[in-house]
């Protein structure tokens, strides 16, 4: 993890909202965030670069940002991954 996720996760469990009501823990945001590193790894060719074109030429984007952005989908309740955590 990096430096700023705990910081991050902290600020995220008090404003990610379930849908029937609550929040989210802490716990769950990190397996998210988690996730979100692991498929940044195995997955290299759905980076997308900082401009936002997948696999497109130019700067990738982190792996702390592609995690912490999965962590922002899943607060906004993307269906796409994630969804046992539910």
């Amino acid at each position: 993890m990096a430096k700023g996720d705990t910081d991050f996760l902290r600020k995220k469990s008090k404003t990610c909202r379930k849908p029937g009501g609550g929040t989210y823990s802490t716990r769950t945001l990190r397996k998210v965030l988690n996730r979100g590193y692991g498929a940044y790894r195995t997955n290299p060719g759905s980076v997308r670069n900082v401009k936002g074109v997948k696999g497109g030429p130019g700067p990738k984007m982190s792996s702390t940002a592609w995690a912490r952005a999965r962590v922002n989908s899943f607060c906004r309740g993307s269906r796409k991954h994630d969804t046992d955590l539910r």
